[in-house]
């Protein structure tokens, strides 16, 4: 199984970085390692933990607005909690970062094709590099939960 996932970030209405990438292997196999074969959850809230901390300097204090395309995503960073355990780990290591930030998330959902980390997160850069978004290196840290 290969997962991709992505993030774009609009400061001040421009478009200012962007990441695509593969999502780990060892996180795969770690959110089905109990026999789930349905991962899209976590793999509509991985993103939003990998912006968090490539972005920390950025969003430090600030308002946020957070778009994602997936309804249960969303409502699981509204509430802070999900049934799934691994989501509910990934939502935990996001409530850290965001006590870390003291940040003020407003999370919204918006339609796949509104999206504008949809490419991205095919790992297509052409339109955001266009808009003249620079490309971020994700550390392996930013991947542990």
């Amino acid at each position: 199984m290969v997962a991709t996932c992505g993030g774009v970030l609009v400061d001040r209405g421009r478009c200012c970085s962007y990441f695509g990438a593969v999502v780990p292997d060892r996180l795969l196999k770690l959110w089905s390692s109990e026999g789930s074969r349905q991962l899209i959850g976590q793999i509509e809230l991985v993103p939003v933990l990998v912006a968090r901390r490539l972005w920390a300097p950025v969003i430090q204090g600030r308002k946020l607005l957070v778009f994602l395309d997936n309804e249960a995503g969303r409502e699981g960073l509204v509430k802070g909690f999900s049934p799934a355990r691994f989501s509910r780990q990934i939502l935990q290591a996001i409530a850290a970062e965001e006590l870390k930030a003291q940040a003020w998330p407003w999370y919204a959902r918006v339609s796949t094709h509104s999206n504008v980390a949809d490419a991205p997160s095919r790992l297509n850069f052409f339109e955001v590099k266009g808009l003249g978004a620079a490309e971020a290196r994700i550390p392996e840290c930013a991947w542990d939960l």
